[in-house]
C-alpha cells in the first residue's frame, strides 16, 4: 500500500499536478491536504502546501492515502500557483 501512495506522489511530481493527501500530523490529528510534490525521499516528501500556503515536509509513513485530483485549481487560487512557482525558483536556487 505504502508503495501505490510513493507511486501516486512520483507520478504527480512528474506531471507537476496537485494531489489531495490524507495525513496524519504529530498530535494523531488527520488532515487533509491539497500539495504540489517537490520531492519524494526515502521517508519524506518535500512538497506545496496549499492549506497552510507555505511548503511543508511530510513524514511518508504519515500519509494514509493519495488521490489524484482531476481538475487543476484556478480562479480562487491562482495566486496560490503563482506563490507556488516562485516559491519553487527561490527554493532550487538556495538548495544550489
Amino acid at each position: 500500500m505504502k508503495t501505490d501512495i510513493r507511486h501516486l506522489l512520483e507520478k504527480a511530481h512528474e506531471k507537476h499536478v496537485p494531489v489531495d493527501i490524507m495525513y496524519m500530523d504529530q498530535r494523531q490529528n488527520i488532515t487533509q491536504r491539497t500539495i504540489f510534490v517537490k520531492t519524494v525521499g526515502e521517508e519524506h516528501v518535500e512538497a506545496f502546501c496549499l492549506l497552510r500556503h507555505k511548503h511543508r515536509t511530510f513524514q511518508l509513513d504519515k500519509v494514509l492515502a493519495v488521490q489524484q485530483r482531476r481538475e487543476i485549481i484556478e480562479n480562487q487560487q491562482a495566486h496560490t500557483w503563482t506563490q507556488f512557482t516562485l516559491g519553487i525558483e527561490s527554493y532550487d536556487a538556495a538548495r544550489t
